[in-house]
């Protein structure tokens, strides 16, 4: 079993550059984009990358399809989860004209970066193979809104070996802070790939407060803190259409990642007038 490295919080000294993004570092908030919901994938069973950030192009082909190693003959089973994950040294998708095994090579670098979402109080665990260099790996790394910056908590890398095994990361001492994973491929070298599938959050977050709130920022916020909209019920009210009304649970209730935010939403009802 992989041991995962211990939580690494970086002093001010030693906050990771924002030219890691290939850009200035800005606030970001887990209402950007979707963890949960359909917007994000996260065991790439979407046959794509939905909701995450690509750069460079080991990604291009990817999320790669079936046990590619062991169709090409190699005794290394993948050990990935249903039918797609990222193999950065795979490029079968099942497309026309491709065939099982067929590879792109440690050539191509990239990244893939997950949206920003609230971290739970529980864990992140996910499976990874490939590489066991520095610069092919896993990584997650914190969003600070007071200093606009970025520090890693931790990274994983595989074990010059295409099967995956699982790792978990106990994200108990961040919980609440906003996280984002990046699958990091910066090697061109001799097993410069990584492995990646089937990410998977466990624990418990607060339901955040979408009372008040447009029925669509509402859906937004709670898939940011990993939260799905469940139920909407129409109440005729003389405030704006699609305003939430309630929610249940209520704001502040610990609730189990995944969980279903019933709400109640305005609509004004309109009575035909006889003629």
């Amino acid at each position: 079993m992989i041991r995962p490295p211990a939580l690494i919080i970086y002093p001010l000294s030693l906050i990771i550059c924002p030219c890691l993004w290939g850009g200035t570092a800005v606030e970001r908030t887990a209402e950007e984009a979707p963890l949960l919901g359909g917007e994000y994938t996260m065991d790439f069973e979407t046959a794509d990358s939905r909701g995450w950030e690509k750069s460079g192009n080991a990604f291009d082909h990817q999320p790669t399809l079936n046990d590619n190693p062991v169709a090409r003959g190699r005794a290394e089973p993948s050990n990935h989860q249903g039918s797609w994950w990222i193999g950065t040294f795979e490029k079968f998708q099942g497309h026309s004209g491709q065939t099982p095994g067929e590879i792109q090579g440690d050539e191509p670098q990239g990244t893939l970066t997950s949206p920003p979402f609230t971290l739970p109080a529980g864990t992140l665990s996910f499976l990874i193979g490939g590489g066991s260099g520095p610069q092919t790996r896993v990584e997650l790394v914190l969003v600070d809104h007071l200093l606009h910056d970025l520090a890693r908590a931790f990274y994983q890398t595989g074990k010059d070996i295409e099967t995956m095994e699982r790792v978990t990361w106990d994200l108990h001492p961040i919980a609440g802070r906003i996280g984002r994973i990046r699958i990091v491929d910066e090697s061109s070298d001799e097993w410069g790939h990584v492995n990646v599938d089937d990410f998977q959050l466990e624990g418990t977050v607060p339901a955040p407060e979408v009372v008040g709130r447009d029925l669509t920022d509402a859906k937004k916020i709670l898939a940011g803190a990993n939260l799905t909209l469940g139920q909407i019920s129409k109440v005729n009210s003389d405030a704006e259409p699609d305003t939430v009304l309630r929610q249940d649970p209520v704001a502040g209730t610990e609730v189990s990642v995944g969980t279903q935010v019933n709400v109640s939403v305005a609509f004004k009802e309109m009575i035909a007038v006889p003629d």
